[in-house]
């Protein structure tokens, strides 16, 4: 079985079909200075530890590439970024247009279910996230009928670990055609949606973790973390 394909694992008791996977995958890596999806941690990528995490939460999970397929041995459905402009062209905006793609790709799903359907945002370099995480988001988005739940610290939102509803998805698109570039930014302005937050100091002592939402930009990071680099 391909890396990350667990379908007999993924858990059953909490509705998983309402919930599709998708793991931002598609930046530049600048800062590290080479593609952090690869890197290695605890004998593992980052790639294949943020799809072992959604898989057993999720019903499917996509990979948010960016403007160009990769990461194809995963043996996941790639999703690239949508065609934004007249010219036909994928103009690359960041994680904002790898929620769009996620967004519309679960939006399909959703469609041939006959249902609105949520989907669990992941960046590929939150190594300390975990399925349980996930579930604290999504119930704290339903009992407040929520259209998105993310995941907050003392330094405010993240959204790059959250659960967003397909309502949400002509918000997205309707920002980023406006040229927008932050993931918060289709909050306001495009379309009435109800977003709220998970804190981190709700969170149950059970979940182990702490500084869920710590990513690895850096060399430095990722060493912190444990890593080694090649």
């Amino acid at each position: 079985m391909r890396p990350g394909v667990k379908r007999g694992t993924r858990r059953r008791d909490r509705d998983v079909g309402s919930s599709y996977g998708v793991v931002l995958c598609g930046g530049r890596s600048s800062r590290m200075g080479q593609d952090k999806a690869l890197l290695r941690l605890g004998g593992k990528t980052l790639l294949e530890r943020s799809v072992e995490v959604l898989s057993g939460f999720c019903e499917r999970v996509f990979l948010a590439c960016g403007p160009e397929e990769r990461y194809g041995e995963m043996g996941l459905q790639l999703l690239l970024d949508p065609e934004v402009d007249p010219a036909g062209s994928r103009v690359g905006q960041g994680p904002l247009v790898g929620l769009l793609a996620g967004l519309e790709a679960v939006q399909r799903e959703a469609v041939r279910e006959a249902r609105p359907l949520w989907s669990a945002v992941l960046a590929v370099d939150l190594v300390r996230a975990s399925g349980a995480l996930f579930e604290q988001l999504l119930t704290r988005a339903r009992s407040e009928g929520a259209d998105a739940c993310l995941f907050a610290t003392e330094d405010g939102l993240e959204p790059l670990l959250g659960v967003y509803r397909t309502t949400c998805l002509a918000a997205v698109r309707a920002a980023v055609a406006a040229g927008e570039r932050r993931l918060v930014g289709f909050h306001r302005g495009y379309g009435a949606l109800k977003i709220v937050r998970l804190e981190e100091h709700e969170l149950p002592r059970e979940l182990g973790v702490r500084e869920p939402a710590r990513n690895v930009n850096s060399p430095g990071d990722f060493l912190q973390e444990g890593g080694c680099l090649p």
